[in-house]
């Protein structure tokens, strides 16, 4: 069988090309079915011009754009000549938010699309329940000049949300893991099959574990800062309650936070909130931007880590939060998007309203002052996260997906 993936992350296909940029477990799943299935499987991925870079790795071209109504003609044509090049049996797309689901109008390959994120369903999201007051008052020159801001992309993913629903409504196989993105799928197209496929994680994280008795006391990791969705803003605010009961209190989180980010002229006014949270609760001392980390120092890092949260405003199911649980990391995590379909509230993990500062810190507080309620939460995300992302149930799904489908293509 032969698959045609299409995928807007680079991904690395051998370990010569170095490292993929993002989608982790897109490489990881890449890698098992390679290893454990006789699937000959091709990746496409934007470059600068439309090529075969490496065997079965292509490289498209993708015109960048804020606002698209359609895939642009440029990357059909690319794709299309990829499509005959590679004569694949199936094409597997990975995500809505770039409409390359609209080739299924252009083609008689059969098309499966992984759900991800849903620019339809996280435009209200991407401000972080942050007033647009302040949003004016700390915008940048930068952001004025290139339209770059939260608020921009606010606007533009308002505008392509429409094209991300019609490429779910032009399809007819999608591959999903939560209610949430069932849901998705089947109230823009009813006549979508929905397959399950949970998502590999970098086998880092499969064998780190979690011991109370090897943590730093008070510490806590989380997993991005750099856009407001993600909460970050939050759980600054939520420890801003605890620092004077817990002076050692540190907060680990990826990323470097420059004084050039949070500029007045070429910052981010998002930076510019979040460093002024830091200077105003007197937090300097207790946050730890870390710079860019390799899987193998994120797994270090979690396997000392007192408590994992997850203030995100809206998620799917965060590969971050797999990350901890398969390692036994206790949690605290919004109730938002398909994380309540991973977290059970006081056996694997605690789960708080989103945007709810308080709400969180107090949990943070439960898991500081009670060993026995850590360690049960601890045993009941790694038996969880062990069972969901499974190498052999993965495997299974994805294989299993891809001959359901050519066979219910063949009965037509």
């Amino acid at each position: 069988m032969r698959i045609l993936w299409i995928t807007h992350d680079p991904i690395r296909t051998t370990i010569e090309q170095g490292q993929s940029s993002s989608g982790f477990w897109k490489e990881s799943l890449l890698k098992l079915l390679k290893a454990e299935t006789d699937y000959s499987i091709i990746v496409a991925f934007p470059g600068n011009e439309k090529k075969l870079i490496a065997t079965d790795t292509y490289n498209f071209r993708y015109p960048s754009k804020k606002v698209y109504h359609s895939l642009s003609s440029v990357a059909e044509a690319d794709l299309l000549w990829i499509i005959a090049e590679c004569k694949p049996d199936l094409i597997h797309i990975h995500g809505t938010e770039i409409p390359y689901g609209l080739l299924t109008k252009k083609i008689s390959t059969p098309v499966v699309i992984s759900l991800q994120g849903f620019i339809s369903e996280w435009y209200n999201s991407v401000l972080g329940d942050i007033a647009l007051p302040i949003w004016k008052k700390e915008k940048t020159l930068k952001e004025y000049l290139l339209r770059n801001g939260f608020v921009d992309m606010h606007c533009q993913w308002f505008q392509n949300a429409a094209c991300e629903k019609e490429t779910v409504k032009a399809n007819k196989y999608f591959i999903g893991r939560t209610q949430f993105d069932k849901n998705f799928a089947m109230k823009n197209n009813s006549k979508a099959l929905y397959f399950t496929g949970n998502e590999l994680l970098r086998d880092e994280f499969y064998a780190a574990k979690w011991d109370i008795q090897k943590i730093k006391k008070y510490s806590i990791y989380t997993s991005s800062f750099t856009n407001p969705v993600k909460g970050f803003h939050i759980l600054l605010e939520a420890i801003s309650f605890l620092v004077k009961e817990f002076p050692e209190l540190k907060v680990t989180v990826p990323g470097k936070l420059t004084p050039k980010m949070t500029s007045k002229v070429f910052g981010n006014a998002y930076f510019r909130m979040i460093q002024e949270i830091i200077d105003i609760n007197h937090l300097q001392n207790h946050i730890t931007f870390s710079g860019k980390l390799e899987g193998k120092e994120i797994a270090s890092i979690l396997q000392q880590t007192h408590l994992f949260a997850l203030p995100s405003f809206m998620e799917n199911s965060s590969n971050a939060l797999g990350e901890a649980q398969v390692i036994g990391v206790p949690s605290a995590v919004s109730n938002c998007g398909g994380t309540p379909d991973i977290i059970t509230d006081g056996e694997n993990g605690l789960v708080f309203r989103r945007g709810d500062a308080y709400e969180l810190a107090m949990q943070i507080r439960e898991v500081f002052l009670n060993d026995h309620l850590a360690e049960k939460l601890s045993a009941g995300a790694r038996e969880n996260g062990s069972a969901f992302h499974s190498r052999s149930k993965i495997l299974s799904q994805y294989s299993s997906t891809y001959k359901n489908i050519l066979t219910l293509e063949n009965s037509i």
